[in-house]
């Protein structure tokens, strides 16, 4: 058996995964904390459920990361994690085996070797949640880059010397516009903000329209650099209907009303989208799976 783990921007997710790849149990998440001596508290409770017939300890980790050293290199959303040695201090502290992996990278393992992605030789998976996580498989190969930095479409710039894509793609700025409009107390109340759209709100439509298309348009451009086969969107919005039909119908509307000849001539075709298979549990499989690999 493996303990997983998935440290987002805003929740620390946890469960047990047997030797046959099941994710046999989830335990409860815990909101993550905004500086450093609260997150190692909160790391300590979760770590509480770890049991001795644990073989390791397997890390799906918002943000650059290096296996290597087993450190976490860089957070946006978490910036006092900048340089966090994972391994050097709990393996002190668990004598268990440690790995980590960037969340985007996890969710493409687990989805290409048993889920959305099986047997697609070229594909990604994009998870939508406080940033934006890209995992990219090519010749069935997961893609990390030179510098661990592939799949970081968060800090693309749309225009020059514009705001990152996270300012208009990370979900939250949809969501929390939107529960502004409707007065809701929780800001990040995801389930609020589709009850509304299913009860035609208007303004509410408008912001999910804009947000689908922000969206709709990163996927026709990752598609163009990397011409692959499927693409899955993943993330705890993905379990939504309308999130998925929300973003295919914007990615089409681009092929179906582009004025560029490119779009006329039909030279690119659009990629086939999908919701990730293992949903919310994609990042904790594919922390696994990929300990398993180093085993």
């Amino acid at each position: 058996m493996y303990f997983v783990m998935d440290v987002g921007g805003n929740y620390i997710k946890s469960g047990r995964v047997n030797d046959q790849g099941d994710l046999i149990e989830t335990f409860p998440s815990v909101k993550t904390p905004l500086n450093l001596s609260a997150f190692e508290e909160a790391l300590e409770k979760v770590l509480s459920s770890l049991d001795e017939k644990d073989k390791g300890i397997a890390i799906s980790h918002t943000g650059i990361v290096d296996d290597d050293r087993g450190v976490l290199v860089f957070n946006g959303s978490l910036p006092f994690l900048k340089g966090y040695p994972y391994r050097e201090k709990l393996q002190q502290q668990y004598q268990k085996k440690i790995n980590l992996i960037n969340d985007g990278q996890a969710a493409v393992i687990a989805e290409h070797q048993l889920g959305a992605l099986k047997g697609v030789a070229n594909g990604l998976a994009l998870t939508l949640g406080t940033g934006l996580a890209l995992g990219i498989i090519i010749d069935h190969k997961l893609y990390k880059g030179s510098h661990n930095v592939a799949g970081e479409v968060s800090f693309i710039l749309p225009e020059y010397f514009a705001n990152p894509l996270v300012r208009q793609g990370g979900v939250f700025n949809f969501v929390r516009p939107a529960n502004h409009l409707l007065d809701c107390k929780d800001e990040n109340d995801a389930e609020n903000v589709f009850k509304a759209i299913r009860a035609n709100h208007q303004p509410v439509i408008d912001l999910f329209n804009d947000y689908c298309q922000v969206i709709a348009t990163l996927i026709y451009n990752l598609h163009l650099v990397f011409d692959v086969e499927r693409i899955a969107i993943g993330g705890g919005i993905s379990n939504e209907p309308l999130m998925i039909e929300g973003i295919r119908k914007a990615y089409h509307a681009l092929y179906e009303n582009h004025p560029s000849f490119v779009f006329r001539e039909e030279i690119f075709e659009p990629a086939p989208l999908t919701t990730c298979h293992f949903k919310n549990g994609a990042n904790l499989l594919g922390a696994y799976l990929y300990a398993k690999t180093s085993l």
